[in-house]
C-alpha cells in the first residue's frame, strides 16, 4: 500500500462529493487535521474508521486500500494484495536489540578513553583499529535500523505506534538519512587513516579527529524529521 497514492485518492473522492476537509472530519467525528494527515500521505485511516469512511466516499475498503477505483477484473487480486500488505503492516516487530547495540558501543568508547587517560605509551595502532571498530558498530547498528525499518528507536523519531501506522517506503527513507550520514562519516574517518598512518600522526589526533567526526555526524541528525510541519511527505 502506497499512502501517498491512498491519501490523493481520499483527496480526489472528497472533493468530488464537495466535501470540505472540515466537513468530512465532522462526519467521521475526528478533527480535519487527520483528514489532511491522510491526504498528504502521512498517515492511514484507523480501521475503525475505514468503513465510515468508505461509506461517506461511496467506494468499498479495497478501492480505499488499493487508491483507485477497481474494476471486477482486478478486484479479486488487488484484495489479496491490500490484505497481505494488512498482516505486514500488523507484524511490525518492536525490539530494543538496537538500544543494547548503543549501549555497547557507548561502553567501549568510555572504556577506551579511560584506558587511555591510565597509560603513558602512544597507542599509535590500537586506538586507529579500536575507534574504527567503534565506528563500524555505529554504521552496523543504523544499518540494522534501516532495514528492520525499527525508526522509532532513533533520537527525534516517531514513536512506535506512529511508525507501525506509517509505510514501509516512509520508515525506510527516515532510516536512511542517518545510516546515509554516518556511512559520510566513515568515509571521511577512512581517509583520515590513509593521511595520517603514513604522517605518523599521534594518538591524541585521533581522538580529536574522531569526535569532531561524530558531533557532526550527530548535529547533521537533528533537521531529520519523519513529518515535515506542512505535513507534507517530505523527509
Amino acid at each position: 500500500m502506497d499512502q501517498k497514492i491512498i491519501g490523493k485518492f481520499i483527496a480526489e473522492q472528497r472533493k468530488e462529493k464537495s466535501y470540505s476537509q472540515k466537513q468530512l472530519a465532522e462526519l467521521l467525528g475526528i478533527s480535519d487535521k487527520t483528514i489532511s494527515k491522510w491526504e498528504c500521505g502521512n498517515g492511514l485511516p484507523e480501521v475503525s474508521l475505514m468503513l465510515p469512511l468508505c461509506e461517506i466516499l461511496k467506494i468499498n475498503v479495497n478501492e480505499l486500500l488499493s487508491g483507485k477505483r477497481l474494476s471486477e477484473d482486478n478486484y479479486q487480486s488487488k484484495a489479496e494484495e491490500n490484505l497481505a500488505s494488512l498482516v505486514k503492516e500488523k507484524e511490525y516487530p518492536k525490539t530494543y536489540k538496537m538500544l543494547m547495540v548503543w549501549l555497547v558501543s557507548f561502553f567501549a568508547v568510555a572504556l577506551f578513553f579511560v584506558y587511555k587517560m591510565c597509560v603513558s605509551d602512544d597507542l599509535f595502532w590500537i586506538s586507529k583499529i579500536m575507534l574504527s571498530i567503534i565506528l563500524i558498530m555505529i554504521d552496523f547498528l543504523f544499518l540494522d535500523i534501516y532495514r528492520g525499518e525499527f525508526v522509532y528507536w532513533i533520537s527525534y523519531g516517531p514513536d512506535y505506534e506512529t511508525a507501525k501506522a506509517a509505510s514501509s517506503t516512509q520508515r525506510k527513507r527516515y532510516a536512511w538519512k542517518y545510516l546515509r550520514n554516518f556511512l559520510i562519516v566513515s568515509i571521511v574517518w577512512g581517509i583520515y587513516l590513509c593521511v595520517c598512518i603514513p604522517m605518523q600522526f599521534v594518538t591524541k589526533v585521533d581522538f580529536f579527529i574522531y569526535l569532531i567526526l561524530l558531533f557532526v555526524g550527530g548535529i547533521s541528525t537533528i533537521p531529520i524529521k519523519f513529518y515535515e510541519k506542512n505535513e507534507k511527505n517530505k523527509y
